[in-house]
């Protein structure tokens, strides 16, 4: 049975509080709709504000929900049919400093996770980066990190943007075609990423206390970002990050809501403007273990 955008009563996905707050309803089908067979007149669904953690959740009809879950993995089909992927790459790699997203945020995660390593002697350390898409972050890591001895292991379950990863031959990378939620690998990372992946997960809850388990409990770093929710009240309706495969859209409070609740300790939150002008929020985040550990050597 369907479940109308108007009713006041859904539970939040992440503190399962019921949420009543409706902030932005639409009706006009975006292009991931379309794909999936979702036209006009059909396509209703709302942005809704939990009171209790502040998330916002997009709420869609049960049936559009279905049909949108079969296209989830063809999301670099639908998004960059036609284009190649390649000529897309080096376009966002060739960005200047000042204009790429993509540096400011390698630049970010290495000071961090250098200075909070600074006391170890480890020497080679290891990465999972969770929702590779085009690998630029990958890319701009290793270059990044040139005379270190990082190795990087890329989950991406796009089996277009997959092919385009292999084409990039990056040295010191393994790729996992597949979902995150099927990765085998039973080795620790020292640090893992989530670029603009949290918003398009359901159930972030048991999807980020899945990860705990691949974080080295000596020093393992979480990174996450995400859109910042605030950008219900200054983009229009179709913007890509208000889109159908969206499910959840964060602010500092809910962040932190949702990773505290997942068993993680919150080192650094903060909403951070990309140089592209997005809003966004970051976070830096590790394991109780890890915490006692490093908080017992200053």
């Amino acid at each position: 049975m369907n479940k109308p955008t108007n009713s006041l009563k859904h539970d939040c996905n992440i503190c399962s509080h019921p949420i009543e707050e409706k902030v932005l309803t639409i009706f006009n089908p975006d292009r991931f709709e379309l794909a999936a067979g979702i036209v006009k007149g059909e396509c209703e669904r709302a942005w809704f504000k939990c009171a209790h953690c502040s998330a916002l959740s997009n709420i869609r009809l049960d049936n559009n929900n279905a049909k949108l879950k079969k296209i989830e993995s063809s999301y670099y089909n639908i998004d960059f049919g036609g284009i190649d992927l390649m000529e897309r790459f080096n376009k966002i790699q060739n960005l200047p400093r000042d204009k790429s997203d993509n540096k400011a945020r390698v630049e970010r995660i290495v000071e961090f996770f250098n200075n909070w390593t600074a006391q170890h002697s480890k020497l080679n350390f290891n990465l999972l980066d969770i929702g590779a898409g085009l690998g630029v972050f990958a890319d701009e890591f290793i270059k990044r990190q040139l005379n270190s001895n990082w190795s990087l292991t890329l989950i991406e379950p796009d089996l277009m943007a997959v092919d385009h990863l292999r084409k990039l031959s990056l040295n010191r990378v393994n790729i996992f075609d597949g979902r995150f939620e099927n990765f085998p690998d039973k080795q620790k990372f020292d640090l893992c990423t989530l670029n603009k992946v949290l918003e398009h997960i359901e159930f972030p809850l048991s999807f980020l206390k899945g990860i705990q388990r691949f974080l080295d409990p000596n020093f393992g770093i979480l990174y996450v970002e995400v859109p910042d929710s605030e950008t219900v009240n200054y983009r229009k309706a179709e913007d890509n990050i208000l889109g159908s495969l969206h499910h959840h859209l964060y602010d500092v409070e809910s962040l932190g809501h949702v990773l505290t609740r997942a068993g993680y300790i919150p080192l650094l939150i903060q909403r951070v403007v990309e140089n592209s002008g997005k809003l966004s929020i970051i976070s830096f985040s590790t394991v109780r273990a890890s915490f006692v550990r490093m908080a017992s050597t200053e």
